[in-house]
């Protein structure tokens, strides 16, 4: 059970959040795109979107010179019966 909690944990799918990667290139100036939120729900609709870098992000900005930075994308879903928040 607990290998199968963290397969979950690692494929960015928890219950209702996602994760995704955002691909950005020239310190963040190029790339990245549109993150449409009823591909990633079922629902359609998003209760909270949130967008980070962690520690790897920098790490691999640095390594690349500001080349590459990527960005997480992270996605709380709504539930279908509850329907879009208010």
């Amino acid at each position: 059970m607990l290998w199968i909690g963290f397969a979950a944990l690692l494929s960015g799918c928890v219950g209702t959040q996602r994760e995704l990667w955002v691909h950005r290139y020239a310190f963040g100036l190029f790339g990245g795109g549109a993150v449409d939120v009823r591909d990633v729900c079922a629902s359609g609709h998003a209760r909270q979107l949130r967008i980070s870098r962690n520690f790897e992000s920098y790490l691999l900005a640095l390594v690349t010179l500001g080349v590459y930075l990527p960005h997480q994308v992270h996605v709380e879903c709504v539930e279908r019966e509850g329907g879009p928040p208010p």
